[in-house]
């Protein structure tokens, strides 16, 4: 675990293990989709980006979040000795990365939740989708009902592509056939 520490402070280290890399990687990942890390890249870049981290966060999730949790831990005890010493440059820092791998975290449970109430057959788009929705709905919870108006309106629109997607599309044109096929 000192690896994982030394990668998230950036010291230089080469890290050895693949298994770390590959679990580093999955979290600036999940993070810059999360939208923590700015609009960087063109559009094919993200959709590759994306679908990288879905098709890991398709599977146990559990050891990602552990390094999640490790991470977040060791940068808070940086925050931590850079409030005691007053050095406000470390500090925004470390709140900046402590902020992306919450967004990180948030991202990934919302991605199985999304996971979770979406048919076997949705695409990386329409869990995009979802997983927005679900965020959406979470800062719902957590706001004054004097702003739920505008979070209405961003999840009815994400209803609707939801609702445009070539899933669902697909499944009402077939069930239009099947229809037409024993009504005939």
């Amino acid at each position: 675990l000192s690896d994982i520490t030394k990668a998230s402070f950036g010291l230089s280290h080469s890290i050895e293990s693949t298994e770390l890399k590959n679990h580093l990687k999955l979290i600036h990942d999940t993070a810059w989709l999360s939208g923590g890390m700015g609009a960087v890249g063109a559009k094919a870049d993200l959709k590759g980006v994306r679908q990288s981290v879905h098709n890991q966060l398709k599977g146990d999730i559990s050891e990602h979040m552990k390094t999640i949790d490790h991470m977040a831990s060791e940068m808070t005890k940086k925050l931590q000795e850079a409030q005691k010493n007053g050095d406000t440059e470390a500090i925004k820092a470390y709140e900046f990365e402590l902020d992306r791998l919450k967004d990180a975290a948030d991202y990934a449970n919302n991605f199985k939740a999304a996971i979770n109430v979406a048919p076997e057959n949705v695409t990386d788009e329409d869990l995009t989708l979802l997983t927005e929705k679900i965020r959406l709905e979470n800062l719902k919870k957590n706001q004054d009902p004097a702003f739920h108006a505008a979070i209405n309106l961003q999840i009815e629109k994400i209803t609707g592509q939801i609702e445009q997607s070539s899933i669902q599309r697909n499944a009402a044109e077939t069930n239009k056939k099947l229809y037409d096929q024993t009504v005939s």
